[in-house]
């Protein structure tokens, strides 16, 4: 069975493509010419459709190349083709249970947590994992593997809280190809000390396990 993620956009791409591909054949007949070159540019087309067919599904467009961080003071859905992606999480005037959505085609996604942060990580993924970390000087130590909560259809799911009490912040994932690594950041300490609580890192808690992934 398809993932649903890679329903929607594979069918919008393919629709896409196809409809590239009738307009560069009719052009050649127009100017009766050889649909050789036309035909290898609508070749091209169909891949990049294919690419970036799960941007038309009401997301905002994250760039493709390079390292980006995506603001998690306010909720969000996101789509990227290529990563890696960074999501900070400090202290900040949100909304209690603030979302992030994000899908991502490919690439490795990175949560730095800050201490006294509380973090729920709802996450699927096709082809990799999700490894739990603290971050010195912007490596990745202590890490450990985590287990998915369920596993169906290809697709491994988790669903992990890391911190106490309620999450400040919920980020779900849906992930192709790549991993997801999460965790305490020392560095982002600053908000530990303006609140007076401590900077050893939390033990992650299993919340129930996850039946859905990000969708678009």
């Amino acid at each position: 069975m398809l993932h649903p993620d890679r329903a929607v956009g594979w069918t919008a791409g393919l629709g896409t493509a196809v409809v590239v591909f009738g307009l560069a054949l009719a052009v050649a007949g127009v100017f009766r010419r050889r649909a050789g070159g036309l035909a290898a540019l609508a070749v091209l087309a169909l891949v990049g459709a294919a690419l970036t067919a799960p941007l038309v599904v009401n997301r905002t467009l994250v760039p493709f190349v390079g390292y980006y961080g995506i603001d998690t003071t306010h909720g969000g859905r996101y789509a990227r083709v290529f990563g890696p992606t960074d999501l900070i999480v400090g202290e900040a005037h949100r909304p209690a249970g603030t979302t992030i959505d994000l899908w991502q085609r490919t690439g490795d996604v990175r949560v730095d947590i800050a201490p006294g942060e509380t973090v729920r990580v709802v996450a699927s993924v096709a082809a990799g994992d999700v490894r739990r970390v603290t971050w010195k000087l912007g490596r990745p130590t202590d890490v450990h593997r985590v287990a998915p909560g369920s596993r169906r259809d290809g697709i491994a799911r988790y669903d992990v809280t890391y911190g106490a009490g309620d999450p400040d912040v919920v980020i779900r994932i849906s992930l192709e190809s790549g991993s997801i690594a999460f965790g305490a950041n020392p560095d982002l300490d600053g908000s530990a000390e303006n609140r007076g609580t401590s900077t050893s890192a939390p033990t992650p808690t299993p919340s129930s396990p996850a039946t859905e992934g990000a969708r678009p």
